[in-house]
Order: C-alpha cells, then sequence, then structure tokens
C-alpha cells in the first residue's frame, strides 16, 4: 500500500499553494512508482499533442457503465483526460497516485497541467515501463477550479492534448455556492462522446451539498455519464492513498 499520508489540511495546503512548477512523488511512493521523474525521450512513450488523434486505440463504444469506461482504456493504447480540481493536480494527489496502481500492470505515463501557462501540459511523467497497452494520463486539474471555470477550459485541453478514449471528471472543490448541476451540463455537453466517468470524493472535503448536487445529476443523467460515490465510506479524513485505493477497489467491482 502506498505511503502517503495527506490529510484534509495537507488537500486543503496543497491545493491552495498555486505552484506550477513540475514535482515527483513523495519519498516513500517512487518504489511503487518505479522511476517517477521526466521521461528522457518523450516520444517513446506519449503522442504529443501535434499528433493529436493518432493513437492506436479503438473507437470506443458507447457504454457508458464503470465497465464500459473501463473497457475504453484498457487492451490497447490509450489517452484519458481527467478534468479536476485541487484534490487531484499534485503528484501526491490521488490521480496520479491511482495511475500508479494502474501501472503495475501496464506502461502508463502522466502530464500535469501547466498553471503557469495555463494553456499547455507539463512534459510527461514516467510513473511505470514494461510490455503491454500504453495508458497515457492528461491531468488537466488546476486548483481552486469551479465546475464551470472547468467547462469554459474545455477548448484548452482538447488542443493540448491527445484525442482521448476517455474522461474522468473530479470537480467539487471550489464549488461550494455554484450551481452544480448547470456546471455539470455545460461540462458534459462539451466533452468529446467518449464514456465519461464522474467520481464523488469523500463529502467532508467539500461544502455542504455539493457531493450530494454532484452524485445527484451524475445519477439523473445515466444515459451520458456513470459515476463512482465515495462520498461515504472513507471517513472524515481520507488520504490520499485512501481515495486513490478505493478508487482502484471501485472501478474493479464495477
Amino acid at each position: 500500500m502506498i505511503a502517503v499520508g495527506l490529510s484534509v489540511m495537507a488537500y486543503r495546503a496543497v491545493s491552495s499553494s498555486g505552484s506550477g512548477t513540475a514535482q515527483t512523488a513523495p519519498a516513500g511512493t517512487a518504489a511503487t512508482f518505479g522511476d517517477v521523474g521526466p521521461t528522457s525521450d518523450a516520444a517513446s512513450v506519449t503522442v504529443d499533442a501535434d499528433d493529436a488523434g493518432t493513437t492506436t486505440a479503438d473507437t470506443p463504444g458507447t457504454d457508458v457503465s464503470v465497465p464500459g469506461w473501463v473497457d475504453s482504456w484498457t487492451g490497447s493504447d490509450a489517452d484519458l483526460l481527467v478534468i479536476g480540481d485541487g484534490y487531484s493536480s499534485l503528484p501526491q494527489q490521488w490521480v496520479q497516485l491511482w495511475a500508479g496502481i494502474e501501472g503495475r500492470d501496464r506502461p502508463v505515463t502522466i502530464r500535469s497541467w501547466d498553471s503557469d501557462t495555463d494553456t499547455s501540459f507539463q512534459e510527461p511523467v514516467q510513473l511505470s515501463e514494461g510490455e503491454g497497452a500504453i495508458l497515457r494520463v492528461w491531468n488537466a486539474s488546476r486548483s481552486e477550479t469551479t465546475i464551470a471555470e472547468s467547462a469554459d477550459l474545455l477548448d484548452r485541453f482538447d488542443e493540448a492534448s491527445s484525442d482521448p478514449e476517455a474522461v474522468l471528471v473530479s470537480l467539487g472543490q471550489a464549488s461550494g455556492g455554484e450551481d452544480v448541476a448547470s456546471g455539470l451540463d455545460t461540462l458534459v455537453d462539451g466533452l468529446p462522446d467518449v464514456p465519461v466517468l464522474v467520481v464523488v470524493g469523500p463529502a467532508g472535503l467539500y461544502a455542504e451539498g455539493v457531493s450530494t448536487a454532484m452524485s445527484g445529476w451524475a445519477e439523473d443523467h445515466s444515459d451520458r455519464v456513470a459515476v463512482i460515490d465515495l462520498s461515504a465510506g472513507l471517513g472524515a479524513q481520507p488520504t490520499a492513498d485512501e481515495w486513490a485505493q478505493a478508487f482502484a477497489e471501485a472501478i474493479s467491482r464495477g
């Protein structure tokens, strides 16, 4: 199990730091991920933004269930776009830790959004090597970003990344007081026609009512998105590792 102890306080501390510099995973996670650092030859492990749409993955089907979402990026080379906030933007937070879990079985790279330029992704970080289909994670997570703000940035994310086989939405950190349903309507309407999974994180990390609004919206739109709801099962102060592990277990169960 990955030893990363981030409490709610730590989540918020790193989320509000505003740092846009590339970071490596903390000591203790490297043994799990392999050598976590910028690759020397990005072309060998990822698709450049100029080559968007040239991946070898099959065109995804129309199955919008959790298993359908998983199937869309397994079995062949694939690009996964993550649209997130300050709970998933840094290397020591749950999205990169989950990508590292996936890297136990296949080569995985991740690119984080460059908050300095706010127009591009950073250089790829190679989380694992080996045989098998490559999973390229484009982590377009931005600290303090609301759902509506993420929707407004979709064109930038699209231009800077390869065409995704699937999209993961992990938002809500800065959405207290926001019309969550309206924001999600706009966001999902702007996404490509690929499987979309909305993850609802631990309820204690959000302003009151946000997690309920997100899960309710996702259930009402089950014809378009799948949902993993972790709002009730992780306790008041989950670590980033607990979130990553719970998500990995949830998608494996379908």
